[in-house]
């Protein structure tokens, strides 16, 4: 669209206009264009107004109020300023020919000599021939009746494109708001931008742009460990370590090797084996860059792998969903293969992979897995535990509620569709009738007792409340 802007530009210029549809005479506006407003869509007296026929040949005519055009008129354009670019050269450059023709129309209508006259009929023949040229073009130039055909279409095009790209912002609005949604507050925008760049080099700006994304959309990452100062030692002089100094990283079984920055020395003059160095990964602000929050650190809230009693993490590693490939690890964990277990806990996985918990006493256990929930008090003859099932994707299945107490505000006890028992209320319906129901509690929402309805409870009868029968 932006090619189309320009073109249209570069054919009348920049001024205001307006473009019309022509149907039967009756002009429709159909594009404000350059900033025009929709009052300037009237036509009015001394509006500049062109005629374009089917191809592009066209004319200047006088406006007025509810103006009409003749029937072989296609569009109409109104210029609050008088065009320019390329089709305003031609017409300018027609004016001064036609201004020509005029001196030596008046010349040979005073010249005393045949001879004199046809020289300047000669003179008048070829000036109309060129402006005949400068409307209708040549093999070398094209015409300002190809031009204005040209510029129409473009304005048309144009509209076309702002109605597909409207729809498009709206369409990523509403994709946009759904992803703002899903994500809450997991989801942070910001900006970078950069005035080293200069008209041209949007492109240049976009690859940057991406590149500091790719960093900002990935966890910083800090890595702490103790070291030995080889450099007191004289062979060991390459061995000096610098703050900033670069160095590379190596995590084999996160699949690491990238570089970071060392970010802070500490040294035991007395205990050497204290030493600790801190390497960071965080290259905008090692690099002294600056950075207006682009996405505020939006990874920092996925920041913990444990691994070897220290905190790994790092982008490469992690994808853009913020998951870890599987081969980032070292294999796959197989639940059929391996064991799963806590000593303190009393947990662990068995053959099948089902979760295991066992009580310390050896005297119960439960068991998760895909199939449900069951619970055991006790092992069979073989050593095999007495397994019950508790629940499944169905819900709870208790043969036994050893002690507890079931709070009906905050579950509904179900019966049937015509008898079920919630925090207020033992509901009991006519299976004839639902409009006729019996209430033991607070039956009407005010009074306590036992009431009935027959209306489905616009009005309430009691039966029995706490003064006796009714």
């Amino acid at each position: 669209m932006l090619d189309k802007e320009t073109r249209l530009s570069e054919l009348w210029g920049t001024g205001k206009y307006v473009l019309y549809s022509v149907s039967n005479g009756q002009a429709t506006a159909q594009y404000l264009g350059n900033g025009a407003e929709q009052d300037d869509a009237a036509f009015k007296e001394d509006d500049l107004v062109v005629a374009v026929k089917n191809g592009g040949e066209y004319s200047y005519v006088a406006a007025s109020a509810g103006m009409t055009f003749g029937t072989d008129i296609v569009y109409a354009v109104k210029f609050l300023t008088p065009s320019a670019g390329q089709i305003g050269g031609k017409e300018v450059a027609i004016e001064a020919k036609e201004t020509t023709i005029e001196t030596l129309t008046e010349a040979k209508e005073e010249a005393d000599s045949e001879k004199e006259k046809t020289e300047l009929q000669n003179q008048i023949n070829t000036t109309q021939q060129e402006i005949n040229n400068l409307k209708n073009g040549t093999a070398e130039s094209e015409g300002s009746y190809a031009l204005m055909w040209e510029a129409v279409t473009t304005v048309l095009e144009i509209k076309t494109l702002e109605a597909t790209v409207k729809s498009a912002q709206e369409d990523m609005a509403e994709a946009e708001q759904t992803f703002v949604d899903a994500m809450g507050n997991m989801l942070h925008d910001g900006y970078w931008n950069n005035s080293n760049y200069t008209v041209g080099q949007e492109e240049s700006l976009y690859a940057d742009a991406v590149e500091i994304l790719k960093i900002m959309s990935r966890p910083a990452v800090t890595y702490s460990m103790s070291f030995l100062n080889l450099a007191a030692l004289s062979d060991y002089k390459m061995e000096e370590i610098k703050l900033n100094m670069r160095v590379r990283i190596y995590d084999f079984e996160l699949g690491i090797n990238d570089w970071g920055f060392i970010e802070r020395i500490v040294e035991y003059p007395l205990a050497e084996r204290e030493n600790t160095v801190t390497i960071s990964t965080d290259e905008l602000n090692i690099a002294a860059n600056t950075f207006e929050s682009v996405l505020n650190r939006m990874m920092e809230a996925a920041n913990i792998i444990d691994q070897r009693n220290a905190i790994y993490e790092r982008a490469a590693a992690i994808s853009e969903g913020g998951t870890i490939s599987a081969d980032q690890l070292n294999g796959e964990i197989d639940l059929l293969k391996n064991h799963l277990a806590s000593t303190k806990s009393g947990w662990y996985t068995d053959s099948n992979g089902n979760i295991m918990f066992e009580a310390q006493d050896g005297q119960s256990a439960m068991m998760l897995s895909g199939s449900g929930f069951m619970v055991a008090n006790g092992k069979d003859t073989s050593g095999n535990w007495n397994w019950r099932t508790f629940g499944t994707g169905e819900g709870f299945t208790a043969d036994l509620i050893t002690a507890g107490i079931l709070r009906a505000g905050t579950i509904t006890i179900l019966g049937t569709d015509q008898f079920y028992w919630d925090a207020d209320n033992i509901y009991i319906f006519d299976p004839s009738n639902p409009d006729r129901q019996i209430r033991i509690g607070k039956y009407d929402g005010t009074n306590y007792g036992i009431g009935y309805t027959k209306d489905n409870g616009d009005t309430w009868l009691n039966a029995i409340g706490f003064d006796g029968v009714t």
